[in-house]
């Protein structure tokens, strides 16, 4: 007894041992509390991430359309990924569960773009590869149909059902309903892209919305800044309304003329 008392006092009457237990207690306290918020999910309507499949990626390192991800009903979500030389669809539920997943010999181990375009349980996918190709896969059965839509097509950009076609040549727009073209499709702008953006505008309730694209054009000393307003006649044929273009050097990179609307 008059040994525990020794020690009791001891500690009583020593600062550094009181410091060491409370610097102790905090520790758990903060390891507590780390704990606790790692176990909850950001903020509310957030999620942590998990892993649902591992994939190798395709030949373009950079292209980020390789793997996307859409939102289904109930909360599920379908997965469209590169896996080398095949094509994985993988369904997963809310909490990130992987529900369904198919693997098809669909190869886009080389494609420059891809875009989905789901119909129910009938997925649309496009891509480009030494011309645009249409995919029509069906998620229950397993399986797809494959189509060349146009020729010598480079990349592309899709808003709705419009596209812009980049060809070796320059820029072209044209409207596919699923796979059938809407229109002949024409030529915007010419000269070697170097990159590009489309907008499609319905704001005026026209049955024909106007087309909208920025486009970068190298030249030998400079680099073109194109933005062009198109509209298309009865969607046949597009017609340049306004073409403002930003002439930049490419020795100061600065903007030395403009011109356009």
């Amino acid at each position: 007894m008059d040994v525990m008392k020794k020690i009791r006092n001891g500690f009583l009457n020593s600062t550094k041992a009181q410091l060491t237990v409370m610097a102790l207690c905090l520790i758990l306290l903060f390891a507590y509390t780390v704990m606790e918020h790692l176990a909850k999910a950001p903020t509310e309507g957030w999620s942590r991430e998990v892993v649902i499949d591992e994939v190798e990626r395709g030949y373009i390192k950079s292209v980020e359309s390789h793997i996307q991800a859409m939102p289904l009903d109930d909360g599920r979500a379908l997965v469209v990924s590169v896996d080398g030389y095949v094509t994985k669809c993988i369904t997963v539920n809310a909490v990130g569960e992987v529900v369904d997943e198919i693997a098809l010999d669909l190869n886009l181990f080389e494609a420059r773009s891809i875009s989905l375009d789901p119909d129910g349980e009938i997925l649309y996918l496009y891509y480009a590869y030494k011309g645009l190709y249409g995919v029509e896969i069906d998620l229950v059965n397993a399986s797809y149909q494959e189509r060349l839509l146009e020729e010598d097509v480079i990349d592309f950009e899709k808003e709705e059902d419009f596209f812009v076609l980049k060809k070796n040549d320059g820029l072209y727009v044209r409207r596919f309903d699923r796979y059938e073209p809407s229109d002949k499709g024409s030529k915007i702008l010419d000269g070697s892209i170097k990159s590009y953006k489309i907008a499609v505008d319905r704001t005026d309730g026209s049955s024909i919305p106007d087309v909208y694209v920025m486009a970068n054009v190298r030249k030998a000393d400079r680099v073109d800044v194109h933005l062009i307003h198109a509209r298309a006649d009865e969607l046949t044929e597009y017609q340049v309304v306004n073409d403002f273009t930003l002439h930049e050097s490419m020795k100061d990179s600065k903007f030395d003329e403009v011109k356009g609307w």
